[in-house]
């Protein structure tokens, strides 16, 4: 065996205002460190809303473009109810316009 002591058996032998230092130093470091840990998730996850913002505009876009492509869809068909009420109008229409013409007829008849 060697009689020259190794450096973790010389590591009690330090000065306590060398300790203060070197654990003044490992807490600078960590400090540093969780900053730099802290600003880089920060950004990565900045970039990631980014990116999700803008893969949903683009899907957006997308759709948009998809639904104005489609050609228009057509009128729905009256029901049966809706066509009866239809024509039964057409027919009182026409039918005070025959009897508008009928009145004026009369009336000028009686004029002559």
């Amino acid at each position: 065996r060697s009689a020259r002591p190794t450096i973790a058996c010389r590591m009690h032998e330090a000065s306590p205002a060398r300790w203060q230092t070197c654990l003044e130093f490992v807490a600078a470091v960590w400090v540093a460190l969780c900053s730099v840990v802290r600003t880089l998730s920060r950004v990565v996850w900045e970039r990631f809303l980014e990116t999700r913002a803008q893969k949903a505009m683009r899907l957006a876009r997308t759709a948009a473009c998809k639904e104005a492509q489609k050609p228009p869809k057509p009128a729905p068909k009256a029901t049966l109810a809706q066509r009866r009420a239809t024509d039964r109008a057409q027919a009182e229409a026409m039918a005070a316009q025959k009897r508008e013409a009928q009145e004026r007829e009369a009336q000028e008849a009686a004029a002559r």
